[in-house]
């Protein structure tokens, strides 16, 4: 059965934690978050998933830290959090790891790292990070994020993120699950071939349906069907619940909603999406 997730993004901070309760009270499974650095100041284009190419913000938009706003989720119990999604190559791997496996030590079993390669290239110029490397420089952190987080002596010799032999401690107790993002035909290999999930970008529901079908082509090229695998999409106010359902069994596990308007006006939508939706769907 999927899972449904309250998306916390462009909320003022002060927000985080009522927003949090307000989903356990009401019954979801998490919490997502998306991320940018930065948003510059002129008009920002080449958003790859919107038709012509602009993105749904602009540079007021609010962007809060995805690991410090995590400790909304840590202020329930049970909710888990995902990051919705994480900008990899833009930071060091180490750096990563620690806050991953520090945020997991806090909520053991209740974090979904969802990574994906980027678009921006005024982030990484900014950063002094080479945009048009981004895709390897992912697939490398990828591969030091596991070898850190399975603990002991840890070796790297890669191009771009050689680490001397470390330690790595105190490690996470469970494999943390890597997701990738994206839409791109290089997005989808990569999930399937490294990653632990996929995350999908807003689309129509025949979209995401041929990319489910896809990656399971992609996933039995690399033979990695039998590995675990989960799937994560967007919710949309104009899909049916027949599509939800088609999507749920197509392999579909866990849905994201966005929380739009001011917190003590959000309660109303998010019932109304699981009386409508999510109740209907795990029938």
């Amino acid at each position: 059965m999927p899972m449904f997730f309250v998306s916390t993004a462009h909320r003022p901070p002060p927000e985080l934690v009522e927003l949090a309760h307000l989903a356990d009270e009401l019954g979801f499974d998490g919490l997502s978050m998306p991320d940018h650095v930065f948003v510059p100041a002129a008009p920002v284009g080449g958003y790859p998933y919107s038709a012509d190419g602009r993105p749904p913000f602009d540079a007021s938009t609010l962007w809060t830290d995805e690991f410090v706003a995590a400790a909304a989720a840590l202020a329930t119990t049970s909710l888990r959090f995902a990051t919705c999604v994480y900008v990899l190559p833009l930071r060091h791997p180490l750096v990563v790891a620690r806050a991953v496996a520090t945020l997991d030590a806090l909520a053991p079993g209740r974090v979904e790292f969802g990574v994906g390669v980027g678009w921006m290239r005024e982030e990484f110029d900014t950063l002094g990070v080479d945009h048009r490397r981004r895709g390897a420089l992912t697939d490398e952190s990828i591969e030091v994020l596991r070898k850190l987080w399975r603990g002991g002596l840890v070796e790297h010799d890669g191009p771009n993120y050689p680490l001397p032999s470390l330690y790595f401690e105190p490690h996470p107790e469970r494999s943390i699950p890597i997701l990738i993002g994206g839409t791109s035909r290089a997005a989808l290999t990569r999930a399937a071939r490294l990653g632990d999930g996929y995350i999908a970008m807003p689309a129509a529901t025949d979209d995401l349906l041929a990319a489910i079908r896809e990656l399971r082509k992609l996933r039995e090229s690399f033979g990695r069907l039998d590995a675990a695998f989960a799937i994560h999409a967007w919710s949309d106010p104009d899909r049916s619940v027949d599509e939800y359902r088609r999507l749920a069994e197509a392999g579909i596990d866990t849905f994201h909603v966005p929380a739009t308007g001011a917190v003590d006006g959000v309660r109303p939508s998010l019932e109304q999406f699981l009386t409508d939706v999510a109740a209907n769907v795990l029938q």
